[in-house]
């Protein structure tokens, strides 16, 4: 990043662009800073920092504060970067609503708003997304720089659709980017949502300052997001993570639904459910406590309750769940070998009648047990990594000279 350095030729376009992101960078980490202060840190002479600094200036990306402390002669004026300067958007696009929340650059959250949703129909859905995004910029569209979606499927970049999301249907049918971009007029990116959580929970919740590190939803749909050596990993097509398809039986003798997977239709929350109706269906479960409730009352949380007061019908079922999760969860640690394991959704209200069987099979199955906590984000991990990836995004954007 020195003007002067040595080795393969770089363009003078090049050189500018490497010193703007280095001065761009260090104003962020360290700022207010001087020039002086610049120069030294980036080993970029004077001069050049000088010039980006103007550059910086004059685009509002960058702002002079006053004098800093000097011990002798002339006090350095100090700069520190404009996070004002603009505004992201990140949204949670969920089953039942929709949550934005609109941060500066350094993505301090400025407000937060939601929808609930009417239908999924995807152009119905398409419809509550703009107002929502519209809702929670309160008018500030001249300061937005980029839009962060979290999406319950598989974005393909190709196509622009989205795949595996049988929560909402027909959105593999249309183009997702198209509208939201025409709409404001301005790059919108589209993620799963499972990674979005990932990404949220490494940047400001139970998985910061690991290197390594897998975030699982367990709710009515099951996925991970896969943290390796500081950087999400997505796969060949986008849809890494995806383990409700995890075969948990011989397929041959297994029928598959290849729209929900094998693990997310045995242990997923619905699935829960499901398991709980048909064994009050045989004789002898007249006793449970469960039998006493309407079928539109029988919850996986209801059946949670019922196995921590003792109810061996509901104990069953979540021994039958806890089973089948960690028999995944341990294959995922086996392959990828995370610090870190967060556990987030639904399911993981249900406490430690769920979460201390996953974690003492991890300990006894896996060579190496990655620590086993739960989500510090909650509910905000998915929207909040979209705010990461946005801040990410325009930054790259800023280091990059205007033409």
């Amino acid at each position: 990043m020195r003007d002067g350095m040595p080795g393969r030729p770089a363009t003078q376009a090049t050189l500018h662009q490497m010193n703007r992101a280095a001065v761009v960078r260090l104003i962020r980490q360290h700022g207010p800073v001087s020039r002086v202060q610049l120069s030294r840190l980036a080993r970029l002479s004077k001069p050049t920092v000088s010039a980006v600094v103007t550059e910086l200036l004059q685009e509002g990306l960058v702002r002079e504060i006053g004098p800093g402390a000097s011990a002798m002669g002339r006090k350095p004026i100090l700069v520190e970067f404009a996070s004002d300067s603009g505004v992201v958007v990140g949204v949670d696009l969920g089953v039942t609503k929709i949550r934005c929340m609109v941060a500066d650059l350094d993505g301090t959250i400025l407000r937060s708003t939601h929808h609930d949703l009417e239908s999924v129909d995807a152009e119905a859905v398409l419809g509550s997304l703009v107002s929502c995004i519209g809702d929670a910029l309160q008018g500030d569209h001249a300061r937005l720089r980029t839009i962060v979606v979290g999406v319950p499927g598989v974005h393909e970049p190709r196509s622009g659709r989205v795949r595996l999301s049988p929560n909402l249907p027909r959105w593999g049918d249309i183009a997702v980017l198209s509208p939201l971009e025409r709409a404001f007029q301005v790059p919108v990116i589209l993620e799963n949502d499972v990674n979005l959580a990932a990404i949220g929970e490494w940047s400001y919740g139970s998985a910061r300052g690991f290197q390594n590190s897998i975030y699982v939803n367990l709710g009515a749909g099951l996925g991970a997001g896969i943290i390796l050596d500081g950087r999400l990993y997505r796969g060949a097509n986008g849809a890494s993570g995806e383990i409700g398809f995890v075969l948990l039986d011989d397929p041959s003798t297994a029928p598959l639904d290849m729209a929900q997977g094998q693990l997310e239709g045995r242990a997923g929350g619905v699935a829960m459910r499901e398991r709980a109706l048909a064994l009050l269906r045989e004789p002898g479960s007249e006793g449970s406590k469960l039998a006493s409730l309407d079928s539109g009352e029988l919850s996986a949380k209801a059946v949670f309750d019922a196995a921590r007061e003792g109810d061996a019908l509901a104990a069953s079922v979540v021994q039958d769940v806890a089973s089948r999760l960690t028999r995944a969860l341990v294959s995922m640690c086996v392959l990828f070998d995370p610090e870190i394991l967060v556990l987030g959704g639904g399911l993981t209200r249900a406490g430690d009648i769920l979460l201390r069987p996953i974690t003492e099979g991890l300990r006894l199955y896996c060579p190496y047990p990655p620590q086993v906590t739960l989500s510090e984000l909650e509910g905000d991990a998915e929207v909040r990594g979209a705010i990461a990836v946005a801040v990410q995004h325009v930054a790259r954007v800023i280091e990059e000279p205007v033409d």
